[in-house]
C-alpha cells in the first residue's frame, strides 16, 4: 500500500494545526521544506519524500502509522538514530546516512 498521505492530513487537523504550522515545525526540526511541498505531500501528490520522518515527529505519529513499507520492529532504533542527528548540520546527516546505507548493502 504504501504511505497513507490522508492519516497525515487528518493527524494535523486532530491537532488543530495549520499547514504552515506544520511546515514551521518542519522547517525547525530539518532546515527545509515549503508550502508548496507540503501541500504536495498531503495531497499525496509526491511518491516519496525525504522529510516523512520530520512530518511525523511534528505530529507526534510514528512513521509506521503511515507508511505500510516501514518494518514496526526496526522503527525504534530508526528513531532512536533519528533524534541523535537531529541535532547535526544537514551535511553530518546525509554523511551519516551515506554510511548507514553503504553498510546495509554489504
Amino acid at each position: 500500500m504504501g504511505v497513507n498521505y490522508q492519516l497525515i492530513k487528518e493527524r494535523r487537523l486532530e491537532l488543530g494545526l495549520t499547514q504552515r504550522q506544520v511546515v514551521a515545525k518542519v522547517k525547525e526540526l530539518s532546515g527545509g521544506l515549503g508550502q508548496s511541498g507540503y501541500v504536495r505531500i498531503e495531497q499525496g501528490d509526491l511518491n516519496r519524500s525525504k522529510y516523512l520522518p520530520y512530518i511525523c515527529q511534528a505530529l507526534g505519529i510514528k512513521l509506521s502509522e503511515i507508511d505500510s513499507n516501514i518494518d514496526n520492529s526496526i522503527e525504534d532504533d530508526v528513531e532512536r538514530i533519528f533524534s541523535q542527528i537531529q541535532p547535526l548540520s544537514a551535511t553530518q546527516q546525509i554523511e551519516i546516512a551515506k554510511k548507514i546505507l553503504e553498510n546495509l548493502k554489504t
